[in-house]
């Protein structure tokens, strides 16, 4: 309710009820109609605490999977891969396999 419609009602009221029972309600309107706007303002307020924090909400879901796809995906093949290679037992070193047949640098 705006508060066009709230000063329409109290206008009816005052026609209905005359001037002089009107000065007696006339508080007590005049509280309703300032409840009345105080309460639509707090909603707008709400309203747009909402849309913000939606927004902000969006913007971290965004910032979230820009950076998930940063990071490279290891699979479980890769996982056993290097569990295998770890496992393997090294092969000493030999200077031999470094020269070929000729006593030349490979």
């Amino acid at each position: 309710m705006n508060s066009e419609e709230l000063e329409n009602i109290t206008k009816n009221i005052k026609d209905k009820i005359g001037d002089e029972k009107n000065a007696l309600i006339v508080d007590d309107i005049a509280t309703l109609i300032t409840k009345n706007n105080q309460i639509y303002q707090d909603l707008q307020n709400k309203d747009k605490e909402i849309n913000d924090l939606k927004e902000e909400k969006n913007n971290l879901v965004n910032a979230n999977s820009r950076l998930l796809q940063q990071i490279p995906m290891i699979s479980d093949e890769e996982d056993k891969e290097k569990e295998k290679n770890e496992d393997k037992e090294k092969e000493p070193f030999s200077f031999r396999a470094m020269l070929d047949n000729k006593g030349r640098f490979i």
